[in-house]
């Protein structure tokens, strides 16, 4: 029963990160289509991985969404995105870029807004 919670939790954290890894480890990515930058995608990204492991931190309950939980979510994002660059230095024809590392950072901190967000308000409607 706890390995089935845990892997029901996680595992959609390490697809996440499995995903960002291999687009990260290709030489040459693919070109964005017209209009889409790459600080949108990286954005995008850790966005949802931020989410992820929030829902994962508070175990898939919105009323167990808290400041502490979203601050450790976007620590880990951030460590994640900080390690990432740092193997993409490893990665021929890829470098480590700041502004990756800070899209992923402010996707980060948009997809923690709105999973807040969204949990003060069922919480404040379930309350009424």
């Amino acid at each position: 029963m706890l390995f089935r919670n845990v892997f029901w939790l996680w595992s959609p954290v390490a697809v996440m990160v499995g995903l960002i890894f291999l687009v990260s480890s290709d030489s040459s990515p693919p070109r964005m289509p017209e209009g889409v930058s790459n600080g949108l995608i990286h954005g995008l990204s850790y966005c949802i991985l931020a989410m992820l492991i929030l829902r994962a931190l508070a175990s898939g309950a919105w009323q167990k969404v808290t400041l502490g939980r979203i601050g450790c979510a976007l620590a880990l994002s951030i460590f994640y995105g900080l390690t990432d660059e740092f193997h993409q230095t490893f990665v021929p024809g890829r470098v480590a870029d700041v502004y990756d590392l800070l899209a992923d950072t402010v996707g980060a901190i948009i997809g923690l807004f709105v999973v807040w967000t969204w949990s003060r308000l069922l919480r404040m409607r379930h309350s009424l």
